[in-house]
């Protein structure tokens, strides 16, 4: 089962935490996965999912994305993401306790850490065997939108008909 938070309301929100290379699918609109980064998306607009990262993987993803998409353009969609995306800081707390976690891969660590920090129910990547330590449940934004259909019959269309 999905985790999942009542909010005020009543209404059911989920704290999803993305791992920089989701985000990059997202900023570079790299197929095939913009798709279901677009679908969460939705999903964040409609107030079903609450949407996490990390502040350090803003600098990862323009490293990554801006000679691609063009600096200018990368920071306004990083300013405009500022109001849908919430952003966990990473510390020098964060940074010693994924010391004390002593994982091979310290990026995978700090990104399993933050999410825990921020209380997320799921961390979306696409790459889940660096999370095999993760104390968040760990799966791809495609699984995530797979089992939303199965368990719970909801699906995001990004496409009109």
């Amino acid at each position: 089962m999905l985790g999942a938070r009542w909010q005020r309301g009543g209404a059911v929100t989920t704290r999803l935490f993305l791992d920089t290379c989701v985000l990059v699918d997202y900023f570079a609109k790299r197929e095939p996965f913009f798709d279901a980064t677009v679908k969460l998306r939705v999903a964040q607009m409609l107030g079903d999912v609450q949407l996490w990262c990390s502040a350090k993987s803003f600098t990862d993803v323009f490293y990554i994305v801006a000679c691609e998409v063009g600096s200018e353009d990368l920071q306004r969609a990083f300013y405009e993401s500022l109001d849908f995306l919430h952003v966990a800081s990473v510390d020098a707390g964060c940074i010693r306790e994924a010391c004390v976690w002593g994982w091979e891969d310290f990026e995978d660590c700090l990104v399993a850490l933050t999410a825990k920090e921020c209380r997320a129910d799921v961390l979306l990547t696409r790459d889940a065997s660096g999370f095999e330590k993760s104390p968040v449940p760990v799966m791809t934004p495609r699984e995530y939108l797979e089992r939303l259909q199965e368990e719970q019959g909801i699906w995001y269309v990004t496409e009109t008909l």
